[in-house]
């Protein structure tokens, strides 16, 4: 009889299982919306499949019409079906409300070269279904910078002893324009010419 009880026990808890992740119990709780098709995974997990036409993890978005769709300079305008808001949604080389700002274009300091692990070729024509991971490199112009970002400057110390309106070449020498900086150069150093530039040495 106590084996009969265990045996009993165990196919009610198979059961049980069976029932608790069943096609029907897991319709009942997909959340996806705009008719977007719930996929559970084999580790349980869920996610959306959206109908033509709709994004996000819930399938909640879609595009905006053509009058604020034009403004997203970089990204698509979408809408959020469950509230009505809309936002430019950026391509991921892009930023701002309108995406009118290159990620890029200021994320390297000290002139450094920006890259963003991609080519030409693959540009994000998914972007409003897949979240990308961007990689953003720095490339320095000279071994005077350093840094993730060409954040750090070798001359640093050196380039305040420079003069208004002077530079710094990568031999943290002070560099000027086409005419010499007499004051600086007759106290600290002469005057000499570099690439058509006049340097004080």
């Amino acid at each position: 009889m106590l084996l009969k009880i265990i045996l009993y026990s165990s196919i009610t808890l198979i059961l049980f299982t069976k029932v608790c992740w069943s096609e029907e119990t897991t319709k009942i709780e997909c959340p996806c919306l705009n008719n977007g098709t719930c996929l559970q995974e084999s580790n349980s997990s869920i996610h959306c499949k959206c109908s033509i036409g709709f994004f996000g993890s819930m399938c909640e978005f879609e595009i905006c019409d053509d009058k604020n769709n034009k403004q997203c300079q970089n990204g698509t305008c979408l809408k959020d079906t469950r509230t009505n808001k809309q936002f430019c949604k950026c391509k991921p080389t892009h930023e701002g409300a309108l995406c009118e700002n290159e990620i890029c274009s200021k994320y390297c300091y000290n002139n450094g070269s920006c890259s963003n692990g991609f080519t030409e070729s693959t540009l994000f024509e998914n972007y409003l279904s897949i979240n990308y991971t961007m990689n953003f490199t720095c490339k320095c112009q000279s071994d005077r910078f350093s840094g993730d970002k060409c954040e750090f400057d070798l001359c640093a110390d050196k380039v305040s002893s420079c003069p208004v309106q002077v530079y710094s070449n990568s031999k943290c020498e002070c560099i000027v324009g086409n005419e010499c900086d007499k004051e600086h150069c007759n106290s600290k150093g002469n005057c000499t010419r570099e690439n058509g530039k006049v340097a004080c040495k």
